[in-house]
């Protein structure tokens, strides 16, 4: 658990540290863009329901090398009209794939954390790979352009 402590404290103090409009290419060293730059998404409607997440930030924090292959956090912050937070932290080699398959080959790490629980990692108990969540939600979870392509 002090290791999940640890990295978030390391990802808040790379992921604050600008505020950028939009993700720079990425390149060999950032495989999503340099740590720090941020996009922010908010919903621009009058009196949405409590439930509804009022403003996404995506931001690009830091680069680990593991197996000779760089990997980035990318962290995800919603907060609701009601002003509940969640936080989703993912280690990735580029910005994942709408398909969960081939995502689940680029990511590393995949944590979740809501306003009232501490931060989880999903693991498979056998084998120590990822876990994503499966229930259909994966292509809607993170920001996407509407011509992309996989």
């Amino acid at each position: 658990m002090k290791q999940i402590y640890t990295l978030i404290i390391s990802l808040i103090i790379f992921i604050f540290g600008s505020r950028l409009h939009a993700l720079p290419g990425a390149g060999e060293s950032y495989p999503l863009a340099q740590p720090g730059v941020k996009l922010i998404y908010t919903l621009d409607k009058k009196n949405p329901p409590a439930s509804v997440v009022r403003q996404l930030e995506l931001s690009a924090g830091a680069v680990e090398k593991e197996d000779g292959k760089n990997y980035q956090w990318l962290q995800l912050k919603g907060t609701k009209v009601n002003k509940e937070q969640f936080t989703v932290w993912i280690l990735t080699a580029k910005y994942p794939s709408a398909d969960l398959k081939s995502a689940q080959k680029e990511i590393k790490r995949y944590i979740i954390e809501t306003s009232s629980f501490v931060p989880l990692e999903f693991v498979d108990a056998g084998s120590g790979g990822t876990v994503l969540p499966n229930t259909g939600v994966w292509e809607y979870l993170l920001p996407r352009s509407s011509a992309e392509s996989d």
